[in-house]
């Protein structure tokens, strides 16, 4: 299909739930048709609204379809020029350019939305709008119909990396307990005494926590976490740190003390490690998922 023909399909959408809807009345005279978009959406909130407000659920489904629509069109007439915009040697509008590599599309356009805007602001961010090519909507689609039948496609299948099981949540939760260690170091505890405590918690030497250091991966957030210990200080001290004075904080540490604040307790981090991971320190002891 053509640009010639999707532009002709998407005009007729246009005009189906845009300019030519006789029961809802939008000022006349609007500049273009994206000034005719907005108000579309203003008003179909208001009549979703009201329908939610006297039970009627057939009114507010219809309206909230017909607003998804409005939403796509709109966001295609100004926006489809960032689409292509990350990889200048290939477009991820164009399947061909993916072929055998359709994962790494999707985890392209996944960060592209999910790392957006200053690190304490991206929670704000809720729901995402996520823009993707309707090529590997249909591919991510399939692919989780298929698992549905047990079949598991490319573009869901697991590396072949001599890893499995619950490897990657391991990785996750091992650098988690690093980033405890830096969290408390940043706090003035010296790095000794943070691999004790978080060691304790998790029901493993101090050492192993030394041993997983030596891996750059999972170490990949701890200077982080380090600063978030240190802000954390900072906060406790004067409360208004930064707000007005002309002093700055990192994004990144005041976006990692937040997630820290609304994470689980470190014992109950530890709890759950030793519940999911316990058995590979001591086997026969703990559960391990």
């Amino acid at each position: 299909m053509d640009e010639t023909w999707k532009k002709a399909r998407r005009d007729e959408l246009w005009d189906a739930y845009v300019h030519n809807v006789p029961e809802l009345d939008l000022p006349a005279g609007a500049s273009d048709r994206t000034v005719q978009a907005f108000e579309m959406l203003r008003v179909l909130s208001i009549v979703h609204q009201a329908a939610v407000d006297a039970g009627d659920t057939d009114q507010a489904i219809h309206t909230a379809a017909r607003g998804r629509i409005v939403w796509q069109l709109l966001t295609l007439e100004f926006v489809r020029w960032l689409f292509d915009e990350p990889l200048p040697d290939r477009r991820l509008s164009q399947l061909d350019d993916w072929v055998g590599c359709e994962r790494i599309a999707l985890s392209l356009v996944l960060a592209m939305h999910r790392d957006l805007g200053p690190h304490p602001h991206r929670p704000a961010i809720d729901p995402v709008p996520v823009l993707m090519p309707r090529w590997l909507l249909n591919r991510l689609a399939g692919a989780l119909e298929a698992l549905g039948d047990g079949e598991v496609q490319d573009i869901v299948r697991p590396a072949i990396a001599g890893r499995h099981g619950t490897a990657w949540s391991w990785d996750k939760m091992r650098a988690s307990a690093l980033e405890h260690v830096a969290f408390l170091h940043g706090q003035g505890q010296t790095k000794k005494v943070a691999q004790q405590r978080v060691a304790a918690r998790m029901g493993i030497p101090p050492a192993t926590l030394r041993d997983w250091e030596r891996d750059a991966a999972l170490k990949d957030g701890c200077e982080t976490a380090y600063g978030a210990g240190k802000l954390k200080i900072i906060f406790e001290d004067d409360p208004k740190y930064a707000e007005g004075d002309g002093k700055s904080v990192d994004s990144g540490a005041l976006a990692r003390l937040i997630k820290f604040r609304s994470e689980p307790s470190l014992a109950d981090f530890g709890a759950e490690y030793r519940e999911k991971f316990g058995r590979r320190h001591n086997p026969g002891t703990s559960a391990d998922n």
